[in-house]
This record gives structure tokens, C-alpha cells and sequence, in this order.
């Protein structure tokens, strides 16, 4: 999981579910449009979503944490990918 990122954990898990976008809006309580900027590490969701993309990822608040950052780290230039 070096350097993953909210984006690169969702287009894991999609992938594994074989979801669209549309069919994640009742799970993460957010627009496909929404979704898709997280998938593209272009923005980071609000705390209103950090329950649902907690649970539908698997993971704790900590590494929810570690991978908003990650991204915006990695868009900052911070990190290298």
C-alpha cells in the first residue's frame, strides 16, 4: 500500500466490486460526480462521508486518513508517486 490514495483504494475496490459510480452513490451517500473527483484524488470527501467510505473500504478513521493525505501530498508535489 506505498503511497496509496483515497483515488487508488476506491479504483481497487471498484474494480474488485465491479461498480460503477452511479451504483456507488447509495453506498457512500454521494453523487457519482463526487465520487468520481475522489477517484481522481481531484478533491477529498467531507467528514459527512468518512463513515460510508470507511466501511466500504475497510479501514479505520486513521488509515482513511493516511490515504486523503497521501493524495493531496502526492497532487502538492510532496511526494513522489
Amino acid at each position: 500500500m506505498t503511497h496509496q490514495t483515497l483515488g487508488g483504494a476506491l479504483r481497487a475496490k471498484k474494480a474488485e466490486n465491479g461498480y460503477t459510480y452511479r451504483q456507488l452513490d447509495p453506498i457512500l451517500g454521494a453523487t457519482a460526480n463526487a465520487i468520481n473527483r475522489w477517484h481522481e484524488d481531484q478533491s477529498r470527501p467531507s467528514a459527512v462521508h468518512a463513515a460510508a467510505l470507511m466501511d466500504y473500504l475497510g479501514v479505520d478513521i486513521d488509515e482513511l486518513g493516511a490515504l486523503i493525505l497521501r493524495g493531496e501530498m502526492l497532487r502538492a508535489g510532496l511526494l513522489l508517486p
